[in-house]
């Protein structure tokens, strides 16, 4: 087993305990959105870049709002979850073990799974902001920027990572076996 030094394992610690702060920010920030409907909506249309409506969000365009607001929120709560799971086993020495391992992999998959809903989130706000508009005027948009690939690019390397980690961890295992 590799000692991890003592100012390593204290950092782990200190980005743990700031991790765990995120996640609990995150929560509150996704319920406060979830449940500040009307605000969600008008940060949305601005963020979209939507014309100005003479229309009402109706019922179901607000919860299609909310879901997807709660389907970003819950993917990067899982990120930071995965994130403080491995600080943890930063913060224990336990650096090249499979639950390290698994924490990257995971890392990488929700990373990866972020980037997915990002993409749809677009297209399924507009839809959802011009679903009560006249006709002729609702519209969908669909935009992939350097944000989203820089986020598949990190979720990728992430779960690279965590195969070759899960390879170490195995050859690890098998030379003290052999030892």
């Amino acid at each position: 087993m590799t000692n991890l030094p003592e100012r390593t394992r204290t950092a782990a610690f200190i980005l743990r305990i700031a991790t765990l702060a995120g996640t609990a920010l995150v929560a509150g920030a996704t319920l406060w959105a979830v449940y500040r409907h009307q605000d969600l909506a008008q940060y949305r249309v601005a963020d979209l870049a939507i014309p100005a409506s003479d229309w009402d969000i109706g019922r179901l365009a607000t919860a299609l709002l909310q879901a997807s607001a709660m389907a970003e929120g819950l993917v990067i709560l899982a990120v930071l979850w995965f994130t403080a799971s491995l600080l943890k086993q930063y913060q224990n020495n336990t650096a090249l073990s499979e639950q390290a391992a698994r924490a990257i992999r995971n890392i990488g998959f929700g990373t990866l799974a972020l980037a997915a809903v990002q993409i749809l989130r677009q297209p399924l706000d507009t839809f959802a902001l011009t679903l009560d508009a006249p006709e002729g005027q609702r519209m969908i948009s669909l935009g992939f920027g350097t944000g989203e690939l820089g986020t598949v690019i990190g979720g990728g390397i992430m779960l690279l990572i965590g195969a070759v980690m899960m390879q170490a961890v195995s050859i690890s295992q098998e030379n003290q076996e052999f030892v």
